[in-house]
């Protein structure tokens, strides 16, 4: 099957996303590394990126995730949902995580 990853639109903040339960994940001090068995693939992330992918835990929206990062790192909003769209657009071509 062939997916194609749309990148989630700044506008379209009800869109909500979530991680795969299929994929594995072990949190290495601030990073996490992942396991997709289906593609038999290894990722990592750093300090930003396995904030994201924790609160990916349950459905978050756009504007969600934007204000935790936020709250967190010294980043404008206009800035972090810049930065976390593009980064949701990976984990989406990966297939790590779901939209809905």
């Amino acid at each position: 099957m062939n997916l194609q990853a749309q990148s989630p639109s700044l506008a379209d903040h009800e869109k909500q996303f979530q991680r795969r339960s299929e994929v594995l994940s072990s949190k290495i001090s601030s990073d996490i590394v992942l396991f997709d068995d289906e593609a038999s693939c290894y990722f990592s992330m750093n300090e930003v990126g396995s904030r994201i992918w924790e609160a990916l835990a349950t459905p978050k929206t756009v504007s969600a995730l934007s204000e935790e990062l936020c709250l967190i790192f010294d980043v404008s909003r206009e800035q972090a949902q810049k930065e976390l769209c593009h980064f949701l657009d990976q984990l989406l071509s990966k297939n790590l995580i779901s939209a809905s």
